[in-house]
C-alpha cells in the first residue's frame, strides 16, 4: 500500500505558480476552482490538499509572496 505524503513531482511553489498563471489569465480569483488549479499543475484535486488545506490558503500564500 502506498503511503500518503508529498509527491516528488509537485511542490508548493509549482502550485502557487499555476494559481498565479490562472489569476493572470482570468484577472480575478472568483471562478478559479481548486479543480482548475490542480488541472493546471497536472494532478488530481485531492493531491493539492497535501500542500494546502484549501483554495483560500493558496490565494493567501500567493498574496504573501507578492
Amino acid at each position: 500500500m502506498a503511503t500518503r505524503g508529498p509527491r516528488g513531482d509537485i511542490t508548493k511553489t509549482s502550485i502557487l505558480r499555476a494559481a498565479d498563471q490562472l489569476l493572470a489569465a482570468h484577472g480575478r480569483v472568483e471562478g478559479i476552482s481548486l479543480r482548475r488549479v490542480a488541472s493546471e499543475v497536472g494532478v488530481a484535486t485531492n493531491a493539492l490538499y497535501t500542500y494546502f488545506p484549501s483554495l483560500d490558503a493558496i490565494w493567501h500564500d500567493l498574496a504573501d509572496e507578492r
